[in-house]
C-alpha cells in the first residue's frame, strides 16, 4: 500500500479511536471514581491527538489532487471523517457516559436502602452556617463519611438537603456529577437542562450529570 493511502488510514483510524476513547474515559470517570486524572486525557489529549490526525488526513488529500496519485482514495478518506465529525455533532456528549458510570457503579457497591438512608441521616445533621449544605471538608469529619464510602470517591464530595431532597456532588470546575434522593421517597422530576443528563435508578433517586 502506498504511503500516502497508509497514512491517510491511519489518521481516520487515530480520529475515531479518539472520539470513542472520550465516551469511554467519561465512563470511567463516573463509575471508578478514583481521582480526576481521566479528564486530561478526555478533554486535551484526546482533541489534541484528534486535531493532529484530522490535518494529517487534509493534508494528504490536498497533496493526492496536487500529485494526482491516489485521489479517489484520499477523498474517500475526507469523507469518512466528515462522517465521523457529523455523528459526533449528533450523538450524545461524551460527558453524558458519567452518569451511566456513576449509575453503575453505585447500584453495584450500594443498595438503594443505603441511600435512602443516608439521605435520611444528612437531613438530620446541623446546619452549616445558614443552610444544609457541607463541602467534602465538612462531611470528611463526620460520621458520615465513615459509614458511606462514596463519599470519598474522587478526592471527597459534597452535600446538601434543600427541600427534601439530598444531593451527592463531585467534580468542580470541569463539571459536576452525583445523585439526588427524596428524603420522603416521592418521586422526582429529572432535570430538562440541556447541559445535564440524569438517568433514573428509582422513582425517588437519580444519578445526573452536569457541565458548569
Amino acid at each position: 500500500m502506498a504511503l500516502i493511502k497508509l497514512v491517510s488510514i491511519v489518521s481516520l483510524a487515530v480520529v475515531a479511536i479518539c472520539l470513542v476513547m472520550r465516551y469511554m474515559l467519561s465512563y470511567w470517570i463516573g463509575y471508578y471514581e478514583g481521582s480526576y486524572s481521566p479528564l486530561a486525557y478526555r478533554d486535551v489529549l484526546m482533541p489534541f491527538v484528534g486535531i493532529i490526525a484530522s490535518i494529517l488526513i487534509a493534508m494528504v488529500w490536498f497533496l493526492s489532487l496536487i500529485w494526482k496519485k491516489h485521489r479517489l482514495w484520499t477523498t474517500g478518506m475526507i469523507i469518512g471523517f466528515i462522517v465521523l465529525i457529523g455523528l459526533e455533532r449528533l450523538a450524545p456528549y461524551p460527558r453524558d457516559m458519567i452518569a451511566y458510570g456513576l449509575r453503575d457503579r453505585l447500584t453495584h457497591d450500594q443498595s438503594l436502602d443505603e441511600l435512602r438512608r443516608f439521605a435520611r441521616e444528612l437531613e438530620k445533621m446541623p446546619p452549616s452556617g445558614n443552610n444544609k449544605s457541607f463541602t467534602k471538608e465538612d462531611l470528611a469529619n463526620t460520621d458520615l463519611r465513615k459509614t458511606y464510602p462514596f463519599l470519598s470517591w474522587s478526592e471527597g464530595a459534597s452535600a446538601q438537603e434543600t427541600d427534601g431532597v439530598a444531593e451527592v456532588r463531585w467534580g468542580g470546575f470541569i463539571g459536576h456529577w452525583g445523585f439526588n434522593v427524596a428524603i420522603n421517597g416521592a418521586k422526582l422530576d429529572l432535570p430538562s437542562s440541556p447541559n445535564s443528563k440524569a438517568l433514573r435508578i428509582s422513582n425517588d433517586i437519580f444519578v445526573i450529570s452536569e457541565a458548569d
